[in-house]
């Protein structure tokens, strides 16, 4: 990548003051006031606001991107940025953006964060800048003005290339984008170089995608009024010409710590106000499981809005739209992490400056939502809007319920008034030494399952359904070489063994890695109790040279009939799982009096007392991060197995 070498640095120590609310096109009324009550001291460039934006257009979707950090987001005319179905008129997500937060060895806080960059009369309210960081972490104005610009590639425009390179000489003509790539590409000739006369090309995703890079270092953070980080950001957004795919995106970071200082307690999110087509009558929720975060219509019928020639709304049949993680931030222990919390927050225009739920001005405020909080600190907690001062139920995680179940923590259940929802995914913490770089890879999924809504408050099985689906893709088709292990077991994942059996066969398994190859597999099976009938887990297990581990897991069940008849009845439902702090237990009528902690290797770490047939809560709050195998019993007999992950 050529990078401009001459740096200027300029100490600015400015006082903002940004009053007043964005207010968006097409009856679209969003407040988003900020104001600047700290002397601030930045490092930075003169770089101008990004003016450059581009559409990705290939499937049924039109999804627009900007090179100010924006995502989804038509900042260009201050307009929704994600069309679903092309042509319609009518948009699931308004707008989107970065967030990142982090705190350097001497404890203080360094943050970007950014929503619509706009103030009242146009005040530019921006964090991020055009293009890359040179290697001591500076830019200038004038290489942030050279970036300000997304290129644009097509698979067929690569497999064009590469028929025609194939006599050693290039007859056909290049776009200025292929011809002049600043992303990723395969290096035919080794020498590092982009030279597309010596075969190189750009190394994209999907059937169409669109690149660009951005960094925090360019001017003053005027959107959170934040220290900045000294990251560039490269982003790929893609997608694919598939009918399967038609309705979904793919978003790609890689994050680039370019600032010389090491950092902790970093989070990065994603900022997103998804309006369901008429803004004004949405729900939001997750699937913890997925990493997925939901926007829903609050009600079976999505308004049309108020111009009657144009409905901003789907009508009938609404649809589902979903941010999901698919491919997390490693962090220091060589874990992925997914969506480690999810938060939304309120129009502060409708709810008051003081309400802790509200549009976040301070790099504090926005660094809390990271984290999963209310942006006073107060955390987030179990129940009604998830604002319970002094509430023990505390999560990271709103509206993880399913709405249609009754029992679930959900918007719908709850009866909340619907209206409009902004939310933060964020994933944290994790170190972020000087000069790492971290990935992570998300997609936007998009459906519209008939009779969702059949019950009155709907039922999320559709867009799981596609979550799963979108999730195996990635996992077949996309992931890098240098994941994690992938282990298979050579038989049934659940194996019926006679009681008091001497002897017992174990399937075979095999674990393979992209750059390492075969792996040897351990297998502990101390958890298996022949003389006891009841469900155990044995623990397949594979690591690979990067430290990257997996693990799978076989049930056994230890058989006298009757056991074996009880322990298939069980319908146990346990979420959040992974889990941050809280887990809970849905006994779904069954009985159930104590419940056992053990780590893999059959160690008894803690036991908890429950109350049958009702919703348990368990504090794993002071556990370390890893997998855990939890046993049921009731009057001392063990009943039921299975297993947590703690984050």
């Amino acid at each position: 990548m050529s990078i401009l070498k001459t740096s200027i640095i300029i100490t600015l120590a400015i006082t903002l003051l940004c009053l007043g609310g964005y207010v968006s096109a097409k009856n679209h009324m969003k407040s988003n006031q900020y104001e600047n009550k700290h002397h601030l001291k930045n490092l930075s460039s003169e770089c101008a606001p990004a003016l450059a934006h581009a559409t990705l257009t290939v499937n049924n979707v039109i999804a627009h991107v900007g090179a100010g950090g924006e995502i989804f987001f038509d900042s260009d005319v201050n307009s929704g940025g994600y069309e679903v179905p092309k042509n319609s008129g009518i948009y699931s997500i308004f707008a989107g953006a970065n967030w990142m937060g982090a705190q350097n060895e001497e404890g203080n806080l360094k943050l970007a964060a950014t929503t619509y960059r706009k103030g009242p009369a146009g005040t530019a309210l921006d964090d991020f800048w055009p293009g890359p960081l040179n290697d001591d972490g500076t830019t200038t104005k004038d290489q942030c003005a050279l970036y300000d610009k997304i290129w644009s590639i097509t698979k067929a425009e690569i497999a064009d290339f590469k028929l025609d390179i194939q006599d050693g000489t290039l007859d056909m003509e290049l776009s200025d984008d292929f011809l002049n790539w600043e992303g990723p590409f395969v290096d035919e000739d080794g020498d590092e170089a982009y030279q597309p006369q010596n075969g190189d090309y750009p190394d994209i995703r999907g059937d169409e995608a669109r690149w660009y890079v951005i960094n925090d270092k360019g001017n003053v953070h005027t959107a959170s009024q934040g220290e900045a980080l000294g990251v560039e950001i490269a982003t790929m957004v893609y997608a694919f010409n598939t009918n399967e795919l038609n309705h979904s995106t793919f978003v790609e970071y890689t994050i680039n710590n370019k600032s010389g200082d090491n950092y902790n307690n970093t989070y990065f999110g994603t900022w997103l106000d998804p309006d369901l087509g008429e803004f004004s009558d949405d729900y939001i929720g997750c699937d913890t499981l997925r990493n997925l975060a939901i926007c829903y219509n609050g009600d079976d019928f999505d308004d049309q809005g108020s111009n009657p020639s144009s409905p901003s709304g789907y009508g009938a049949n609404p649809p589902f739209v979903g941010l999901q993680i698919i491919d997390g931030i490693q962090n220091e222990a060589g874990l992925k992490l997914g969506m480690t919390s999810f938060i939304y927050y309120k129009d502060e225009a409708l709810e008051g400056e003081t309400n802790p739920q509200t549009d976040p001005k301070a790099a504090t405020e926005f660094y809390q939502f990271l984290k999963g909080e209310w942006k006073d600190g107060t955390p987030l907690s179990y129940g009604r809007e998830g604002f319970n001062m002094g509430s023990p139920d505390v999560t990271t995680y709103a509206y993880p319920g399913e709405p249609s179940n009754s029992q679930g923590w959900s918007e719908c259940v709850e009866a909340n008034e619907a209206g409009d929802r902004k939310f933060v995914v964020a994933s944290g913490p994790f170190e972020m030494t000087a000069g790492s770089v971290k990935n992570l890879t998300q997609a936007v999924i998009w459906t519209r399952p008939v009779g969702a809504f059949a019950g009155g408050c709907p039922s999320f099985d559709g867009i799981q359904k596609l979550a799963d689906f979108v999730l195996d893709f990635y996992d077949s088709n996309l992931i890098e070489g240098d994941g994690s292990p992938v282990i298979t077991i050579d038989g049934p994942s659940e194996i019926i063994i006679p009681f008091g059996s001497e002897s017992w066969d174990l399937p075979n398994a095999t674990a393979s890695d992209g750059l390492d190859g075969t792996l040897p597999v351990t297998v502990n099976i101390s958890q298996v109790d022949v003389n006891t009938p009841g469900e155990y887990l044995v623990t397949y297990s594979a690591f690979d040279s990067d430290g990257n581990t997996t693990i799978e897991i076989l049930t056994v069940i230890v058989s006298d009939d009757v056991a074996v008849d009880n322990l298939m009845q069980y319908q146990i439902k346990v979420y959040p799982n992974p889990v941050i702090d809280f887990v809970q237990f849905n006994l779904e009528g069954i009985e159930a009096d104590v419940l056992e902690l053990y780590t893999l290797n059959g160690q008894l770490l803690n036991t908890f007392n429950l109350n049958s047939n009702q919703i348990n809560q368990i504090n794993l709050k002071h556990f370390d991060s890893g997998m855990y195998v939890y046993q049921l019993l009731n009057q001392q007999q063990a009943i039921f197995n299975g297993r947590l992950v703690k984050q």
